[in-house]
C-alpha cells in the first residue's frame, strides 16, 4: 500500500496515532492518510480486545496486528503495529514481534518517544462543539426574554385585577336600571358625586333610541303617579294611561324609568328589557303595553301588579298568623268577600311555584335566560297571578347555549348556580338552580336563603356539596324537588317542563302529601279555606267517580278563564249537599282531588265555578 505523505498541519501531529479523541483525529491529517484526514476506529469496549479504539491513517490496514512494508518505512505511519524497542503502558497484549495485538479501551502512541498508552475511555469527546454551544446560548437567551415578557404580563394582569372586588365579596343583587319593588334591590352604597351624575345624564340623553311605531305611546296620554319602588339607578311608578292599545278610557299601569344618575350601561339594560318584552306573551310573564322613547327619557309601560313583589307579598302574609297553618280561628266571611286577602295555604304556595315554573318553561322555549330569578323579581297581580319580571339582564341564547357574563355589576350570589358563580356561565339550567332557591323562599314565606351564611363562605360550602336544609312545613317531595334543582352538574337538573308536571301533581294530590307538625286534619295547610264545617254541611265526595289526576287543560281553563270545547265549564264531579243542592265539593278533611286543588292562585274564579 502506497501512502501519501502529508505535510504537518498547524496544530496537528505528524502521526495520526497521537490523537486520543475522535474529534481531534478526524480534524487532522497524518502521515500515510489516503484521504487527507485521519480515520477513527471505535472499539467494542470488551476489555482487552483486538478491536480497541484508536486513530489511524486507514483503519483497513492499521492496526491489523501486522507491520507491513509501507508501515515499517516510517514509524509515524502506524506505530500501533510497528512500535519496537519501546514501552506499551496500560492493559494490552503485545504483538508477536512488534506493536499492539490487543488493547484495553483507547490506545494512542507517540512514535518519537516510542511509547503507547492503552487506557479506559474515560475522556469522551465533547458533547457539543462551538456551533452547538452557540445554538444553546441563543436558545437560553430567547427563553429568558420570553420568560421576562410573560412575567411582566402576568404581574400587570395581577395588579389590574387586584383593584376589582372578587365575586365572593360582591353585593347580593344585580345592578338594574329599574327595580320593581326596591326592598329587594336598594343599594347601601353612596350616591355618585353630582359631577358624575351630570356626565352620565348627558351620555344617556345623547343616546338615540330608534322609534318603534308598534309600541310607541304618546307621553301626553300618560300621567305618572306615586313611586312604587326604586333602586340605585331606576324606579317604578304607578301611572294612568289614556287610550292604551286603542282601548277607550283609562288604565292603571306601571312605568319603569331611569334616575338622573343612570349611565349608558343602565340605559342599555332597560332597552334590553324593552326588546325582550316585545317578544314574550304569557300569562305568567309581565306584559309590555308600550313605551315612550322619543323626546324625553325612556319610559317602559308594563302591566300593573296590585300586590307588588312575591317576596314582599309572602312576608306580608306572615301577619295573617295562625291562618297560615290552618287554624280554624282564622276562618271568617272575608274569605268569600275577597279571596286575595285570605290567609295563604300550602296549596297556594304550590300554585305560586307552579305558575312561575310555567312562565320559566315558556322563557326556556323562547331560548331566553333570565339570570336573576328570585321572589323579588316575581310580581303578584290581582287574583294572585304570578308575573315574572325584571328582564334587564336577560339574554337571548338562540345563537349559543350559554351566556358568559363579563361585565361588571352586583350579582345575586345566594340565588346563583355553581357554574355561574365560578365560571360566569348562565344557561336555562342555571335558572333552574335559581328556581330551587325561589321554592325555598316561597315555602319560608319570603325567608332569606342560606340564613347566617355570608356570601364569601357560600362558595366553598356549595363546592363541598352543602345545600340548605328542609324548611319547616315543607314536604319531603317539595324538598326533593329543591335538591334536584341544586344538582352540581347542570345536565342532571330537571327542566322546567318536568318541574311544572311535578308541581301540578303536588297540587292534585290528597292531603297526605303534606308533612306538617299538625296533629289534626284541620291543621293541614292544604285544606284550610276559611270555611267552618258548621257553615257548610257537606257530604264526603270520596266515593265520587273522580280521576286521580287533573288534565292540565282543565287547570288552565280555571286559572286563566280560558275555554276549551273538550272540557265543560261545570265541574265533571257530581256535587251534592246534604239538603240536595250542589254547592261544590268539600275543601277540607277527606276532600276529593278537585277540592284539594281549590288552593289555586285564581281561587275566586274556582269558587265561583264550584258554588254556582
Amino acid at each position: 500500500m502506497e501512502g501519501t505523505y502529508m505535510a504537518e498541519e498547524p496544530g496537528c501531529p505528524l502521526s495520526c496515532a497521537v490523537s486520543k479523541r475522535r474529534s481531534e483525529c478526524e480534524e487532522c491529517g497524518g502521515l500515510g492518510s489516503l484521504t487527507g484526514r485521519c480515520e477513527w476506529r471505535q472499539g467494542d469496549g470488551k476489555g482487552i480486545s483486538r478491536n480497541f479504539s484508536t486513530c489511524s491513517p486507514s483503519i483497513r490496514t492499521c492496526p491489523d496486528g501486522h507491520c507491513d512494508a509501507v508501515e515499517i518505512r516510517n514509524h509515524n505511519i502506524c506505530p500501533q503495529d510497528c512500535l519496537r524497542g519501546g514501552s506499551i503502558i496500560g492493559g494490552h497484549e503485545p504483538g508477536e514481534r512488534w506493536g499492539i495485538k490487543a488493547g484495553f479501551g483507547n490506545c494512542n502512541c507517540f512514535p518519537e518517544e516510542k511509547k503507547c498508552f492503552c487506557e479506559p475511555e474515560d475522556s469522551q469527546d465533547p458533547l457539543c462543539d462551538e456551533l452547538c454551544r452557540m445554538v444553546i446560548a441563543v436558545a437560553v437567551l430567547f427563553s429568558f426574554i420570553i420568560s421576562v415578557l410573560l412575567s411582566t404580563f402576568c404581574i400587570h394582569r395581577y395588579h389590574k385585577n387586584a383593584h376589582k372586588p372578587p365575586i365572593a365579596s360582591a353585593e347580593m343583587t344585580f345592578r338594574r336600571p329599574a327595580q320593581a319593588f326596591p326592598v329587594s334591590y336598594s343599594s347601601s352604597s353612596a350616591r355618585r358625586p353630582s359631577l358624575d351624575s351630570m356626565e352620565n345624564q348627558v351620555s344617556v340623553d345623547a343616546f338615540k333610541i330608534p322609534e318603534d311605531p308598534k309600541w310607541e305611546f304618546p307621553r301626553k296620554n300618560l300621567v305618572l303617579g306615586k313611586t312604587l319602588g326604586e333602586g340605585e339607578f331606576g324606579k317604578v311608578v304607578e301611572a294612568t294611561a289614556f287610550q292604551l292599545k286603542g282601548k277607550a278610557g283609562y288604565m292603571t299601569v306601571a312605568v319603569k324609568m331611569l334616575k338622573e344618575n343612570a349611565s349608558p350601561n343602565e340605559l342599555r339594560d332597560l332597552l334590553s328589557e324593552f326588546n325582550l318584552l316585545k317578544q314574550v306573551n304569557h300569562p305568567n310573564v309581565i306584559k309590555l303595553y308600550g313605551a315612550c322613547s322619543q323626546d324625553g327619557p325612556l319610559l317602559l309601560i308594563v302591566e300593573y301588579a296590585k300586590y307588588g313583589s312575591l317576596r314582599g307579598f309572602l312576608r306580608e302574609s306572615r301577619k295573617a298568623g295562625p291562618g297560615y297553618v290552618g287554624s280554624r280561628g282564622s276562618r271568617n266571611s272575608s274569605y268569600l268577600d275577597n279571596p286575595d286577602e285570605r290567609a295563604l295555604t300550602m296549596g297556594d304556595l304550590i300554585s305560586f311555584a307552579w305558575q312561575i315554573s310555567r312562565g320559566m318553561r315558556y322563557l326556556a322555549e323562547m331560548k331566553l335566560v333570565h339570570r336573576d330569578l328570585a321572589a323579588r323579581n316575581v310580581l303578584v297581580a290581582e287574583g294572585r297571578k304570578m308575573k315574572i319580571s325584571d328582564f334587564g339582564l336577560s339574554r337571548d341564547v338562540y345563537e349559543e347555549d350559554s351566556y358568559v357574563k363579563r361585565s361588571k355589576g352586583r350579582i345575586p350570589v345566594k340565588w346563583m348556580a355553581i357554574e355561574s358563580l365560578f365560571d360566569h356561565i348562565y344557561t336555562t339550567q342555571s335558572d333552574v338552580w335559581s328556581f330551587g332557591v325561589l321554592l325555598w323562599e316561597i315555602v319560608t314565606l319570603g325567608g332569606n336563603p342560606y340564613p347566617g351564611i355570608p356570601p364569601e363562605r357560600l362558595f366553598n360550602l356549595l363546592k363541598t356539596g352543602y345545600r340548605m336544609e328542609r324548611p319547616d312545613n315543607c314536604s319531603e317531595e317539595m324538598y326533593s324537588l329543591m335538591l334536584q334543582c341544586w344538582k352540581q352538574e347542570p345536565d342532571k337538573r330537571p327542566v322546567f317542563a318536568d318541574i311544572s308536571k311535578d308541581l301540578e301533581k303536588m297540587m292534585v294530590k290528597r292531603r297526605d302529601y303534606l308533612d306538617l307538625a299538625a296533629s289534626t286534619p284541620s291543621d293541614s295547610l292544604l285544606y284550610d279555606d276559611g270555611l267552618s264545617e258548621e257553615e257548610t254541611p257537606l257530604v264526603d265526595c270520596n266515593n265520587a267517580p273522580l280521576p286521580r289526576t287533573l288534565p292540565s287543560t282543565w287547570i288552565e281553563n280555571k286559572l286563566y278563564g280560558m275555554s276549551d270545547p273538550n272540557w265543560p265549564e261545570e265541574s265533571p264531579v257530581p256535587l251534592t249537599r246534604a239538603d240536595g243542592t250542589n254547592p261544590g265539593c268539600p275543601r277540607y278533611a277527606n276532600d276529593s282531588v278537585y277540592a284539594n286543588w281549590m288552593v289555586s292562585p285564581s281561587a275566586a274564579q274556582l269558587m265561583d265555578s264550584f258554588d254556582s
